[in-house]
């Protein structure tokens, strides 16, 4: 563990960074695992949601699109409906 960053900025920087790479690496590893198979949106609800610099630092991190909830049950309806359109699809494959 390093010293904390010289100021509140450069420590809030070093957060969201550090929590940046933590999430690529959560949806790296269950891409092995075969849960994603590529990531190609990810929605994001909750107060800070909406910050256009913590979107677009995620987009790059993540290598796709990162759309904000404006409704909390967004974050649970999104994963439903991707497994009902797999469902859907290899039914008529």
């Amino acid at each position: 563990m390093t010293a904390r960053r010289p100021t509140p900025r450069c420590f809030s920087a070093a957060l969201l960074k550090a929590s940046r790479k933590v999430e690529a690496l959560g949806y790296r590893r269950l891409g092995r695992f075969g849960s994603v198979r590529r990531l190609t949106r990810v929605t994001t609800v909750g107060g800070g949601a909406a910050n256009e610099v913590w979107r677009r630092s995620r987009e790059t991190s993540l290598g796709c699109r990162s759309d904000y909830g404006r409704d909390g049950a967004a974050g649970r309806v999104a994963p439903a409906r991707v497994a009902r359109d797999r469902r859907v699809q290899h039914a008529f494959s």
